[in-house]
């Protein structure tokens, strides 16, 4: 999930999508790629928090299992 966030701010950054942005205004369209850049952040930012409670949800399994201490994330 992090990494599908960086590719998609490295997108935005370098101007990739400008020329779709571009595109779609002229066809009638002029915040559609802006909308789609949001929507693919938002669930992937989902994901991302889904997998850092999983995780932090992980280490008292762990700690019970291993009868050792795992820090909680």
């Amino acid at each position: 999930a992090s990494d599908r966030l960086q590719a998609n701010q490295r997108q935005v950054e370098n101007g990739e999508l400008a020329a779709e942005a571009l595109l779609r205004g002229l066809s009638g369209d002029p915040f559609g790629t802006a909308r789609d850049v949001l929507h693919r952040d938002k669930v992937d930012m989902d994901a991302f928090g889904k997998s850092f409670l999983e995780l932090k949800n992980l280490a008292p399994v762990l700690s019970a299992k291993y009868e050792t201490d795992f820090p909680i994330p």
